[in-house]
């Protein structure tokens, strides 16, 4: 929802998932090496760049860890890539419950959008008691995920501005009002 705002005010880039794990295997997996990555960063900003010089990307923690574990490429790179960007925003669900509900709907019906109807709100069959354990193990990580992201922000040192999903999806306007602000 954001990268599509912010990318229909043709200011702020073109942001979309490049280093999603599709994105990366399109391209032949150029995460392999930090060369080939280096290059591929290159080529993905000079084509999504609007004409002012702005390029924007949305990345999940799962993904920056994919690309900067101590095994590929290294964290230390990972601080020296995202050092490269001037702008943070950092989206984050106040319902965790119902974020692990959502991922793990998600998964099981492989609709991942917010707009697509099928997978919103309902479990589409019975629960289960296995699913406790599915949504335990989806809210750990998923809390976890948020809160990497917040101390890498602050090892790094930024000013970033934070959007609460159902802030998001609730006061559209004003919430992109703000995203705008910050944004400059």
């Amino acid at each position: 929802m954001l990268c599509a705002a912010l990318s229909h005010t043709s200011l702020a880039g073109k942001p979309a998932e490049f280093m999603h794990k599709k994105a990366l295997k399109d391209e032949n997996h150029p995460e392999a090496a930090i060369e080939t990555l280096r290059q591929y960063v290159k080529k993905i900003m000079s084509e999504n760049v609007t004409s002012n010089g702005v390029f924007g990307m949305k990345m999940h923690y799962n993904q920056f860890g994919n690309l900067f574990s101590q095994k590929l490429n290294g964290f230390q790179q990972g601080l020296e890539f995202l050092g490269k960007f001037q702008k943070f925003i950092l989206i984050y669900r106040h319902d965790k419950l119902l974020q692990a509900i959502s991922e793990m709907l998600a998964s099981e019906s492989n609709l991942w959008g917010s707009d697509e109807e099928k997978s919103r709100f309902s479990l589409g069959r019975p629960f289960q008691e296995s699913d406790v354990l599915s949504l335990t193990r989806i809210l750990s990580r998923q809390i976890h995920e948020e809160y990497a992201w917040r101390n890498i922000l602050k090892q790094l040192g930024v000013i970033f501005h934070s959007v609460r999903y159902e802030d998001l999806a609730g006061a559209t306007k004003r919430e992109l009002q703000g995203g705008k602000e910050y944004l400059g």
